[in-house]
């Protein structure tokens, strides 16, 4: 199997789950496998089932939390994305992940805020700069859009 074949994995990791319940790193794996072919609905109940069993593996719940995202269930992936920050204030992916979701609900101020404290986490990390401007170019603050856009094009060049 070459690697990115996630659906023909799918089948693999299923057989051997069903064999073994108890087999959390190919319930991951399968959870994973479903997340990449776009089944945000199966993914869930693994990684649902995962962290059920181990509340403190931060990697399984940021990707119950993704899940939920794809899966359209915002409210409850910021939820799991909060829970997440409890465990692990510093995880820059799930300040992210917040701060993006709440940008799609329209709420900027708060999207500004978490994403500010991904990027003082993670200060050479592009994107966030991005999603920081776009937020502020919603909101009509163009200057201040344009600001970040420029940290943004400064962390590429330093790369």
């Amino acid at each position: 199997m070459k690697k990115g074949q996630y659906d023909k994995a799918v089948p693999l990791f299923d057989a051997l789950v069903k064999k073994d319940l108890n087999d959390t790193d190919s319930t991951f794996k399968l959870g994973y496998c479903y997340l990449k072919c776009g089944l945000a609905e199966e993914a869930v109940a693994c990684f649902k089932r995962l962290v059920e069993l181990d509340k403190t593996n931060e990697k399984t719940s940021f990707l119950l939390g993704v899940a939920y995202a794809e899966q359209g269930e915002k409210d409850t992936a910021l939820g799991v994305f909060k829970e997440l920050l409890a465990l692990n204030p510093n995880h820059v992916a799930a300040h992210y992940r917040i701060g993006k979701i709440l940008t799609e609900k329209g709420l900027h101020d708060e999207a500004i805020l978490s994403l500010l404290k991904a990027q003082e986490r993670s200060p050479n990390t592009p994107a966030i700069y991005q999603t920081i401007a776009s937020c502020f170019e919603s909101k009509g603050e163009y200057r201040e859009s344009l600001r970040y856009l420029r940290k943004a094009m400064d962390t590429i060049k330093q790369v």
